[in-house]
């Protein structure tokens, strides 16, 4: 799974980023000094609920307006839905088939378990595609962060074509731990 696309709406410098593509071969972002690199990082991470970064009223580009953080992740595989979703179910069932081998169980007992599991793992995963509406390997979600009078509400994440809420939790179950390396910075080399 990688982020391919960032749309940031009223967060900190960006008013309107438009579509931000993130190909496979960017590693860094580089650039002058308040071109919003920052930002970039910044509304990233607010997606992220591992990552523990909100929104605050100083944050606001507009005060009137609400902040909305939409990201596309691609490579989202039937092979990464299993391995960070479900890795639990399948290391269970590998133990008991372990075990089924060891009792001398028949093949065709340890071949109908490995079919009711294969059937079971088929049915979450369709479940997690459907869930998070994932469509050719893609999925969207957008943070919004709703303002009223000038003040921040709660926020929430949802899926891009029906809106359907997402939980943190939920998300925390789709979308890997996110980790930021700042920059090593120079103070001497900066520009002011």
């Amino acid at each position: 799974m990688q982020i391919s696309r960032v749309n940031i709406k009223n967060y900190k410098s960006m008013k309107a980023s438009g579509d931000i593509v993130i190909g496979q071969e960017i590693y860094a972002l580089i650039g002058q000094n308040n071109a919003g690199k920052s930002t970039i990082l910044d509304a990233i991470q607010c997606l992220f609920p591992d990552a523990k970064r909100g929104v605050e009223y100083k944050d606001l580009y507009n005060r009137q307006e609400d902040v909305v953080i939409e990201i596309e992740f691609c490579g989202i595989t039937q092979e990464y839905i299993e391995l960070k979703m479900f890795s639990e179910q399948i290391e269970k069932h590998n133990s008991e088939l372990k075990v089924a081998m060891e009792n001398n169980e028949g093949p065709d007992v340890i071949a109908k378990k490995m079919k009711l599991h294969k059937d079971k793992m088929d049915k979450h995963i369709q479940a997690a595609i459907d869930k998070y509406e994932i469509v050719d390997e893609t999925m969207i979600l957008r943070l919004v962060v709703p303002v009223k009078a000038g003040n921040i509400g709660k926020k929430y994440i949802e899926t891009r074509s029906t809106g359907t809420t997402i939980s943190d939790a939920d998300a925390k179950k789709i979308l890997p731990v996110l980790k930021i390396i700042p920059a090593i910075r120079n103070p001497q080399n900066e520009s002011v």
